[in-house]
C-alpha cells in the first residue's frame, strides 16, 4: 500500500504543478492580448496556442450567454483554481491515508 500512496502523492503534487502553471499561462495570455506581442515573439504564440488549448472548450459552450466580452479566462481560472482547492486535497490525503 506505501507504493500507491506514493503514487497518490506524487500525482497530486504533479497535477498542482500543472494547474499553477496552466493559470499563469492564461493569465499571460491575457496580458498579451492586451498589447501586439504576438506578431513579433514567438513565444506569444506558443504561450497562445497553449491557452487555446484551455479556452476553446469554455468559449464553445459560452460563446452565445457572454456576448462581446469574453470572460473564458476568468471562468477557466475559476475552475482551476477550485480543482487545486479541491481535488489537491482529496487525492494527498487519499495518498497519506494509504502509506
Amino acid at each position: 500500500m506505501f507504493i500507491i500512496g506514493q503514487f497518490f502523492v506524487a500525482l497530486s503534487k504533479i497535477l498542482h504543478i500543472l494547474i499553477n502553471i496552466s493559470i499563469w499561462v492564461l493569465i499571460i495570455d491575457a496580458i498579451f492580448s492586451w498589447t501586439r506581442f504576438y506578431h513579433h515573439f514567438p513565444q506569444a504564440l506558443v504561450v497562445k496556442f497553449l491557452a487555446n488549448i484551455i479556452l476553446n472548450p469554455i468559449r464553445r459552450i459560452f460563446r452565445p450567454f457572454i456576448g462581446y466580452f469574453d470572460l473564458s479566462p476568468v471562468i477557466a481560472i475559476v475552475g482551476l483554481l477550485f480543482l487545486d482547492m479541491f481535488l489537491v486535497p482529496v487525492l494527498m490525503r487519499i495518498g497519506w491515508s494509504l502509506m
